[in-house]
């Protein structure tokens, strides 16, 4: 599998975390995704791919998709050619380049047709085609998000400043951040409704469970050291914030479908399938690119 990723810079590192793209014609792939706080953005380049929610539904995307943000896990599959350019944005980034209430698109993964039109989304993927390398289709990104974005490429500034205390608590009161902020807490949660899609004890819920995730991964790849030595459940549950192990198993059951136990013997086993994937395609190659004001 060849699968990479891009850090943008300024301006856009405000509002997006990563772009990845994963190029592989033999690849399968199939993955059940937990939520991870994040809208994404999959601009499809190969075969169709299938997203199977919690309610049973299954949608199949034949251009790509926008996922919004989401408090359950979802199923995705593609059987061939799986190429694909991903845009990760951060929380509350996503609104200026679609200029819908991102509580619209919570519990949801919508055509990216229905959003920006399919001639625009055709344009798009053939100067993704045409672009000569993948560095050059993270710059087609760049500037097609640019372009889209306009005049207003910018953050809510009672939201960004919301989000500082929000991802810096582990059990952020929302009164507080609002009375701290200069507003009512009403306003601040409509805020949080229109530019992020949940609310901000909704967000922390999920930043501590996705510790959870990295803490169960560790004790996962830590198999061979000695039991005593061994992060316990209530130990990881204890170091992401929880009050206590049932707390933790209510969160993660709630999040993924299943207990960590279960959870920790599928990603044990080196024949489990479908695989899992917290946040994103694996394996990664990291680079740092410099994304903006460069021709594709």
């Amino acid at each position: 599998m060849n699968c990479m990723m891009y850090i943008p810079t300024k301006p856009l590192h405000r509002f997006i975390e990563k772009f990845w793209i994963i190029n592989d014609d033999a690849l399968e792939y199939s993955a059940k995704i937990f939520p991870d706080g994040v809208v994404q953005m999959v601009v499809n380049l190969g075969s169709p791919y299938s997203v199977l929610g919690t309610d049973g539904k299954i949608n199949h995307f034949a251009k790509g998709s926008l996922s919004g943000e989401r408090m359950n896990p979802c199923s995705v599959k593609q059987e061939r050619a799986c190429h694909a350019l991903g845009i990760r944005f951060r929380p509350g980034g996503a609104y200026p380049f679609f200029g819908v209430p991102m509580n619209e698109l919570t519990q949801n993964v919508i055509d990216i047709e229905a959003l920006w039109g399919a001639s625009e989304v055709e344009r798009f993927r053939e100067r993704l085609w045409a672009a000569s390398s993948p560095a050059a289709q993270c710059l087609v990104a760049v500037n097609t998000l640019l372009e889209k974005a306009g005049q207003n490429l910018q953050m809510n500034n009672t939201v960004e400043i919301a989000l500082k205390y929000v991802l810096g608590m582990e059990e952020p009161s929302i009164r507080n951040i609002a009375t701290t902020i200069g507003i009512s807490h009403k306003h601040l949660l409509r805020q949080f409704d229109k530019f992020v899609g949940i609310n901000p004890k909704a967000l922390a819920r999920i930043q501590r469970f996705q510790r959870s995730l990295k803490l169960l991964k560790y004790r996962a790849d830590t198999e061979f050291v000695a039991p005593s030595q061994r992060l316990s459940l209530t130990e990881i549950a204890y170091e992401s914030a929880y009050y206590d192990q049932s707390h933790f198993v209510h969160d993660f059951e709630s999040f993924t479908g299943m207990n960590p136990t279960d959870y920790l013997q599928s990603i044990s086993s080196k024949n489990t399938l479908p695989r899992f994937a917290e946040n994103e395609y694996c394996p990664i190659r990291y680079y740092l690119h410099n994304l903006v004001g460069v021709s594709a």
